[in-house]
Parts: structure tokens; C-alpha cells; sequence
């Protein structure tokens, strides 16, 4: 089965100017839906804690993968 942008997540640092417009590029020529990009506001360093990856990248993305039901779909 060929693969889409049905199977994929979009996830966009809102804190990162760079990371907005790169985003937005890549769904424009990529035809990714809305409802497929996840935009979080994280940490703009080169390295995290631990327990700053579980709050602001984990547990956002697990949760929003829960509330769509997406956990076996989303492949990238």
C-alpha cells in the first residue's frame, strides 16, 4: 500500500519563526491537511531535559494522537 500524507503528522514549533515558515512550505506543496499538523510551542535550545521533552513534546503528541484515534495511521 503506498503511503500518504494521511500518514503523517505535521508538528510545528510555534516558538520558531523558522519552524512556522518551513512548516507551512512543506504543507502547501505537500497538500497536508490542517487537521494533520500539530503545532506545540517548545523549548528553542539545542538540548532538553527529560522532563521537559515529556511536557512539551511527548505527552502533547500522545495525547493528540488519542484524541483522533490515530495511533495505527500515522506512520511518519
Amino acid at each position: 500500500m503506498a503511503q500518504s500524507v494521511d500518514n503523517l503528522v505535521l508538528v510545528i514549533n510555534t516558538a520558531s519563526p523558522e519552524s512556522v515558515q518551513v512548516a507551512q512550505y512543506y504543507a502547501l506543496k505537500r497538500g497536508v491537511a490542517p487537521e494533520r499538523i500539530l503545532r506545540l510551542q517548545m523549548e528553542q535550545t539545542e538540548q532538553i531535559t527529560r522532563a521537559v521533552y515529556e511536557r512539551q513534546i511527548e505527552r502533547p503528541i500522545g495525547a493528540w494522537f488519542t484524541e483522533r484515534g490515530l495511533h495505527d495511521r500515522i506512520l511518519y
